[in-house]
């Protein structure tokens, strides 16, 4: 969409983009990211998340560790399926410790993606295409 505030999110992903997303997700060791739903696609593939989240009110950086708050994400945060890195000696700690003991959350990923997921993405596109058939109905 043109004039869209956010022009970066607008582009539309090709297959070789979408092969190499699917490899990242299934070959990486593990994830860092910023509270992103990322979250859910590395678990998907049982992958150790760590989200950083260094700023705060007291430190001068941009207060990110206020999302993890937000309605949306607590639910995977309160899960513990995804470990919080407040700071770099964490962030270390963490990303050592999911790389000598992957399996670690792997109950608690799981639960997670049932919570989200809730059916088998097996044969969704058939459940999608049978639900679209029937709207005319």
């Amino acid at each position: 969409r043109e004039n869209h505030a956010e022009i970066w999110s607008q582009r539309i992903p090709s297959e070789e983009d979408i092969k190499d997303l699917r490899s990242l997700l299934e070959y990486a060791d593990l994830n860092v990211n910023m509270c992103s739903t990322m979250s859910l696609d590395f678990m998907l593939f049982d992958k150790p998340v760590i989200n950083t989240v260094f700023g705060n009110p007291e430190n001068g950086l941009y207060d990110d560790q206020r999302f993890l708050n937000f309605d949306h994400y607590k639910k995977v945060v309160d899960s513990g399926a995804v470990t919080i890195a407040k700071n770099e000696i964490e962030l270390i700690c963490q990303i050592n410790k999911a790389l000598t003991n992957a399996k670690e959350r792997t109950i608690q990923r799981k639960v997670m993606i049932d919570l989200q997921v809730s059916e088998s993405l097996a044969g969704t596109s058939r459940r999608i295409a049978t639900i679209l058939s029937h709207i005319n109905d």
